[in-house]
């Protein structure tokens, strides 16, 4: 028994500091990589729900959520090399990501496509291991990569005259798109189109009006740099 409470308030309060220190260990999210472009307002939602706005050098971390604005281009750049840039419009999902230089079998890319569309430039996930390490998912199929530069667009009654649907086409390499009803190989110079969850791959449909590319320019990179659209698609540099 203890002769008197001092000694236990002491152990509870070291008991305490620990567990915070534990606690911010534990919190301190380690970053995915960071917003190295930006043409406009863009926003994340973080893992607990909150909401903050992104500048050119903010980090973004496994469980964000990136929204772009309807007039943004958001370009990121990945630990593993990888960059991305985001359509206008667009929401897109880190849903896990793992990168260490020394331990190709811990790699892990998950990325979920909730609206609009990117164009990607892919990094060191899924090539110098597991392919099956990074995946593109969207509501209507999922791309595995072979190392390549390849975009997707998520039409959901926004694309004008062009029917519903998750469009990819490939700039070099080749990408697996497919779904629990079929998968195909898309490769250089080809698009593949998924209607929907019960439809396999399939080419562009005959009603298919070509979806704008955009070619941002070199000086795209500064704050408030406007981004116009037309002509060629991205190359991330």
């Amino acid at each position: 028994m203890r002769p008197n409470n001092k000694p236990f308030a002491t152990d509870r309060r070291c008991w305490l500091l620990l567990a915070l220190a534990c606690w911010g260990l534990e919190a301190a999210a380690v970053p995915a990589g960071v917003v190295s472009h930006l043409s406009g307002p863009l926003f994340v939602q973080g893992g607990a729900g909150a909401v903050r706005t992104l500048a050119v050098n903010s980090a973004v971390e496994e469980g964000d959520t990136l929204v772009t604005e309807k007039n943004t281009y958001a370009r990121l750049k990945l630990k593993d090399g990888a960059e991305i840039v985001l359509r206008p419009a667009s929401q897109l999902r880190l849903v896990k990501y793992a990168y260490e230089e020394n331990r190709p079998e811990a790699d892990a890319a998950v990325l979920d496509l909730l609206k609009g569309g990117l164009r990607t430039v892919t990094g060191f996930i899924g090539k110098r291991g597991d392919r099956a390490a990074y995946r593109l998912e969207a509501v209507t199929a999922t791309i595995g990569i072979r190392g390549t530069i390849y975009g997707a667009q998520l039409c959901q009654s926004d694309c004008g005259a062009t029917p519903d649907g998750l469009y990819v086409d490939v700039e070099e390499g080749a990408v697996s798109v497919g779904n629990a009803v079929g998968v195909t190989v898309v490769t250089q110079g080809e698009t593949t189109y998924v209607g929907d969850q019960l439809s396999p791959p399939s080419p562009v449909p005959r009603n298919f009006t070509p979806l704008p590319s955009f070619t941002p320019p070199p000086a795209v990179g500064q704050p408030g740099a406007a981004v116009p659209s037309g002509g060629g698609s991205c190359l991330v540099q």
